[in-house]
């Protein structure tokens, strides 16, 4: 298959072959609107089966590409859509949310705390703490391991499938209390949970005493762009405190939604 010279090639430039490959057989899929199968990828990429099977199978854990059962046509995946769309700066993030995370934070009077994912990282956009006499710092939530975050948790929670079962097996699950999830697998049915009802707690996970609560700040097309948590001890931390504070928490998620967006 022909292809049209790039910037520098012919001149000691060197393509990577994989990462080469992978955006042949992107751009393949992409210029079918009803997508291809796994066959028909090969035989339009001049690649053997077992080899574009791979190459898929990480596309497919980055969201760029999608299939909607086994043996179905691969076709463009949403994490594309959010390559391609205009975003504002990480700093611009911030600045549009600061206000919002304030005022949830006075309105509860706990810490809360606004953070992305990148890539094994959790990043702090935005974070207050709280004003009551017995509080918790945001600092419990940041500087912990993605398992005992319920941030963290709520971040992993919404990667696609393939690439979540590759980030848990790289993890270290660290033991920092009894209740803490060191399996893998039991960790992994754990983020499903977290998927299904679209909030994650942190209960005696990272520290005795402290709690903790998420949910997802989502991009139009439904990817999950952030989680807004806040943080308080488990003192108060009844089932009808949990209700109030998921629902603050679920209304200024949408809140900030409406200013990135």
């Amino acid at each position: 298959m022909s292809r049209s010279r790039g910037v520098g090639e012919g001149r000691g430039f060197r393509l990577v072959q994989s990462v080469d490959r992978a955006l042949t057989i992107l751009e393949a899929i992409a210029s079918e609107p009803g997508g291809l199968r796994l066959g028909e990828v090969s035989d339009r990429v001049g690649l053997p089966v077992q080899t574009v099977q791979s190459l898929l199978r990480t596309l497919q854990s980055h969201a760029l590409v999608s299939q909607s059962g086994r043996g179905a046509p691969y076709e463009r995946g949403p994490g594309l859509g959010l390559l391609c769309a205009p975003r504002h700066s990480r700093r611009e993030r911030s600045l549009l949310a600061g206000d919002l995370v304030r005022d949830l934070a006075s309105r509860t009077g706990e810490a809360v705390l606004l953070a992305e994912l990148s890539g094994l990282r959790v990043i702090g956009l935005s974070h207050c703490e709280g004003d009551r006499a017995l509080s918790v710092s945001t600092s419990c939530e940041v500087f912990r391991e993605l398992h005992t975050m319920a941030t963290g948790k709520l971040l992993l929670a919404h990667l696609p499938e393939l690439r979540l079962r590759h980030v848990v097996r790289g993890l270290e699950l660290r033991a920092h209390t009894a209740r803490t999830i060191t399996d893998p697998e039991h960790f992994l049915t754990h983020l499903a949970s977290v998927r299904s009802r679209g909030y994650a707690e942190n209960i005696d996970e990272s520290e005795v005493g402290i709690a903790a609560l998420a949910v997802g700040v989502f991009e139009a097309s439904g990817i999950l762009l952030a989680a807004l948590g806040a943080c308080l001890p488990c003192v108060r931390y009844s089932v009808s405190a949990r209700e109030r504070l998921l629902r603050e928490l679920q209304g200024t998620a949408r809140a900030i939604e409406s200013v990135w967006q």
